[in-house]
């Protein structure tokens, strides 16, 4: 017989324990430290670091795990995701984002759902 660890994080508000792959607290709701979500994978991208963060998302360094090629993943706010104008304000960004083809514009990679982290959109990486 295997023995199975489960990763948990605690809630900074309410002190309860959660599995890794939840944003936000079961107990209360409150969102997870977007340090905290540093070494988790979304789909083929491995998180490295957090870029910045604003009222809507927050964005890390992210390396595709086989290509090992960087992306910066924008995740909608863990405490965003039961907003349905606020998942269709992000999904029409991405959407309007990735019709676009020039220079001066980053491209978007990728959009989607995972459970336990909510929406993503994964865009090209640029330093500076």
């Amino acid at each position: 017989m295997r023995k199975v660890e489960i990763l948990m994080w605690k809630c900074t508000e309410c002190g309860h324990e959660n599995p890794d792959n939840v944003g936000v607290c079961e107990e209360c709701d409150h969102s997870r430290d977007p340090s905290t979500l540093v070494g988790m994978q979304i789909n083929h991208w491995v998180l490295e670091r957090q870029l910045g963060e604003g009222g809507m998302a927050v964005v890390f360094l992210a390396r595709h795990k086989m290509l090992n090629s960087p992306v910066a993943v924008k995740l909608l706010r863990a405490d965003l995701t039961h907003k349905r104008e606020v998942i269709e304000r992000f999904r029409t960004e991405a959407l309007a984002a990735s019709q676009l083809n020039h220079e001066n514009v980053i491209q978007v990679l990728d959009f989607g759902h995972q459970k336990g982290i909510g929406f993503y959109m994964v865009l090209e990486f640029l330093k500076g």
